[in-house]
Parts: C-alpha cells; sequence; structure tokens
C-alpha cells in the first residue's frame, strides 16, 4: 500500500499486520533544470525501514553539492573525490544512455568508489558490440546520470560490493540496509548525434 503527503503537510498513515516485515518511509525532493537542449533533473530521496510505524520519521537528505557528484561525469580521467567526514557511501552508479526517437539502442553503466578516477570516454571500444557508423547515423538523444548511495549499515564501497552477489530481495529487510540516502543527476540531450565527441559534450559545466 502506498500512501503520501505533499510538501510535508500532512501525516502519512500506514496500516499493521503480523505478516509485514517492514515499512518503508521515503522523502524525496524532485528538482529540474534549466537544460534548453533537453531534460535534467536531480532527485534526492532519504529512506527509513521499520516496524516501529507509529512515530515521526526525520529523513534529512544527503548532504553532497550537485557540483560534487556531476564532478564524476567528466568523462576525460580526471580524479574524483567525493568523500565526506562520516559518510561511507555504498557507491556511485554511473549511467549513459544512447537512444532514437525515445527507443534505447545502446546504454553501459557501472559501479564506482566515492573517489577514484572518471570515465576516460577516448578508452570506450564500442566496435566490438556494434558499428560506431550505425550510432552516429541512428542516435539522435544521448542521456548521462550520476548517482550516490549510502545506506547507513553499510561501511563504505569495498563492504556493499562484498555482499552485492549473493544479495536477494529480502536482504533489504535486513538491519544493514534499514537507511539509506541516494542522490541522483540525469542530464539529457536532444537533437544530437552519437560521437565520442558528442558525448565530451555531457560535462558538469552543463549542469
Amino acid at each position: 500500500m502506498y500512501n503520501y503527503g505533499v510538501n510535508g503537510s500532512k501525516d502519512v498513515f500506514a496500516f499493521t499486520h503480523e505478516s509485514i516485515e517492514n515499512h518503508s518511509i521515503t522523502a524525496y525532493e524532485h528538482e529540474n533544470l534549466d537544460n534548453p537542449s533537453g531534460d535534467g533533473y536531480i532527485i534526492t530521496s532519504s529512506t527509513v525501514r521499520t516496524k516501529e510505524i507509529n512515530q515521526a520519521f526525520d529523513l534529512p537528505p544527503m548532504a553532497l553539492s550537485l557540483d560534487d557528484l556531476a564532478s564524476v561525469l567528466t568523462l576525460d580521467g580526471q580524479d574524483y573525490d567525493i568523500a565526506q567526514s562520516g559518510v561511507d557511501y555504498a557507491f556511485i552508479f554511473i549511467g549513459m544512455e544512447a537512444s532514437y526517437n525515445n527507443r534505447p539502442l545502446l546504454g553501459w553503466s557501472i559501479f564506482a568508489p566515492p573517489s577514484g578516477t572518471s570515465v576516460n570516454i577516448e578508452n570506450l571500444n564500442l566496435a566490438e558490440f556494434i558499428d560506431e557508423s550505425v550510432l552516429e547515423s541512428k542516435v539522435n538523444s544521448l542521456s548521462m546520470s550520476v548517482t550516490a548511495r549510502d545506506y547507513g549499515g553499510i561501511a563504505g564501497y569495498e563492504d556493499y560490493m562484498k555482499r552485492r552477489p549473493t544479495r536477494q530481495p529480502s536482504t533489504f529487510n535486513d538491519p544493514e540496509y534499514a537507511q539509506a540516502k541516494t542522490k541522483t543527476v540525469q542530464l539529457t540531450v536532444d537533437d544530437l548525434s552519437y560521437s565520442k565527441s558528442a558525448l565530451s559534450n555531457l560535462i558538469p559545466t552543463q549542469f
């Protein structure tokens, strides 16, 4: 059952039953980016899972600036570091999608630690999967996104990656996953043909 309040102005109701393992409560903010070339948005969310539903919840957003998060998308192999004191980020998720008339033709994604070296677009060799001339003639929209996630009970990236191969849907009822904070930035550029130089234009300055 889903129930929601807008702008925090109303109580949110739930029901209890012996078969319910957890309630999931999420506060989120959605902000559109000023992007004349297409769409862009920021989503920030904070979630807690609990059996003790009859209480008030404090769900502060992730304290991570837009500039710091977008710095991961330089696409030129630069070093980045979004690690903050007291925050053990579980992962950064980076994704790219090339599409034609809203139909995806190519996509890739990676998990990354909170500090490291950004993807270098020049090192992407897609010829093993699809001829780049096909992409250049068909693609008319490119999207890039980056997400940072922090689980309150996970001790950073290495801990998360050790758990991930054996993770099941029921895992998210475990105490380690009881609190989560996420921030996502996505930018889409329409009327743009695929090329490495076009991808290079999807850089943090556009955020």
